[in-house]
């Protein structure tokens, strides 16, 4: 199980252990923590900005995220987690 801390202190339930995006979703993630538009990112992944846009719902529907910045928030904290301690210092 996952949890984020929500910015009144209470936890909330972001998703459960099988919350593993897809390499091209982390990809899509990526460039959209960069800033690049949706048609940026489909010319950069050879995708048309229809399959982009269906990454990002499918996205926002995993990382339950209301809009870009706070997919990208989530993704980043996400990832984050995902690093050994070791590797941090």
């Amino acid at each position: 199980m996952v949890f984020v801390l929500s910015l009144d202190g209470g936890k909330k339930k972001v998703a459960n252990d099988n919350l593993i995006l897809t390499a091209r979703q982390k990809e899509v993630m990526r460039a959209v923590a960069k800033g690049d538009t949706d048609a940026q990112i489909a010319y950069d992944l050879c995708i048309s900005i229809w399959t982009v846009r269906s990454h990002l719902a499918d996205i926002f529907s995993h990382l339950d995220a209301k809009n870009r910045a706070h997919a990208v928030a989530r993704f980043l904290v996400l990832e984050l987690c995902q690093v050994p301690l070791n590797d941090l210092f």
